[in-house]
């Protein structure tokens, strides 16, 4: 998890919390939320910025990231792909840059051009709870009951396109979860909670 990160500068080009000139940024089982970039003088991204760079995000959590007048993510060339990837609350999520999607991302604005038959994009509130311990070495942002990132990603698809081998979440809690064949969208898997086992003792009088 990255968070909580300024990047000030009048030259702009920061990046809240991942600045890279040329080489590539990959985000897997990652959240990044709660940066900032404060500069004027050119795009900065709030989360990311890239000058010539690829970026790749896989399992991400990328939210509440700002940057006056820029987006979360800012690329000025190089590639962007995103699969089974949440990023929102940027206002704009993204500029310089148009996804290549490999399917199952959300956003809640079209500005990444998560066009895929299996994305959600303009597709409001992503339902996740605050940024906190929600088990694992880092803090995490939990989807909520009835959030639209649960079961997101199809039965059978869940390693699909750059996400061969992940079979676990942040936390390295199983994904999927014991009870559904889909995974979640983002970076924390929603585990059911066990049973409650309750044992009845018969009582006889008379």
């Amino acid at each position: 998890t990255i968070s909580g990160n300024t990047a000030t500068g009048g030259g702009g080009a920061e990046g809240g919390a991942i600045r890279e000139s040329s080489g590539n940024v990959t985000v897997t089982n990652s959240t990044i939320s709660g940066n900032m970039a404060t500069g004027s003088g050119g795009p900065e991204g709030g989360a990311i910025r890239t000058s010539s760079g690829n970026i790749a995000l896989i399992y991400a959590t990328i939210t509440s990231n700002t940057s006056p007048g820029d987006a979360s993510i800012h690329g000025s060339s190089g590639t962007f792909t995103s699969f089974a990837s949440v990023v929102a609350k940027g206002g704009p999520n993204c500029t310089g840059v148009t996804a290549t999607s490999n399917g199952f991302n959300f956003s809640d604005d079209s500005t990444c051009a998560f066009t895929a038959a299996t994305d959600k994009q303009n597709a409001g509130d992503p339902g996740l709870g605050a940024l906190t311990n929600n088990g694992g070495p880092t803090a995490t942002q939990m989807p909520q009951p009835g959030s639209p990132l649960i079961d997101g990603v199809a039965a059978g698809s869940c390693q699909a396109d750059g996400a061969a081998g992940i079979t676990t979440d942040q936390r390295s809690l199983p994904r999927p979860d014991a009870t559904s064949p889909a995974c979640d969208i983002g970076a924390v898997e929603v585990q059911s909670a066990a049973p409650t086992v309750v044992v009845v003792t018969p009582r006889f009088t008379g």
